[in-house]
């Protein structure tokens, strides 16, 4: 389960490693968005290198494990209605696997899908 609380992280166990996909916000960005980094819960506790982003979060694997998470977490932000994170969630799905073409094409239909929900909410 991917847990959507922004205090505690967004967590899945997956086989026998468990993926975070925190929020945080972009400190020059101008459109108050959020962005969301990937970890492994090992890294947690571990000293911070080079290898490590300027939110202090290391990169993990592009893996399939990975891939779910951030899917999963699409679709639970889609079914509470939290459309703003689904498509944040999505185009980092399209930044991250940009080389898988069937992945490519959901996160752009999910881009399309939350779009059009954002723009329904405006309207009504």
């Amino acid at each position: 389960v991917v847990e959507l609380s922004r205090e505690k992280g967004r967590i899945s166990s997956l086989g026998s490693q468990t993926y975070k996909i925190r929020a945080f916000s972009s400190g020059g960005s101008t459109n108050g968005r959020e962005n969301f980094a990937l970890e492994t819960k090992e890294n947690d506790d571990m000293m911070h290198d080079g290898n490590t982003s300027k939110t202090g979060m290391r990169a993990v694997p592009k893996d399939d494990a990975v891939i779910n998470v951030l899917i999963e977490a699409i679709h639970n932000a889609a079914r509470d209605f939290l459309f703003d994170t689904a498509v944040v969630l999505a185009e980092r799905l399209v930044a991250f696997r940009a080389d898988d073409a069937s992945l490519c094409l959901l996160a752009e239909n999910l881009l399309h899908i939350g779009h059009t929900f954002r723009a329904e909410q405006v309207l009504v």
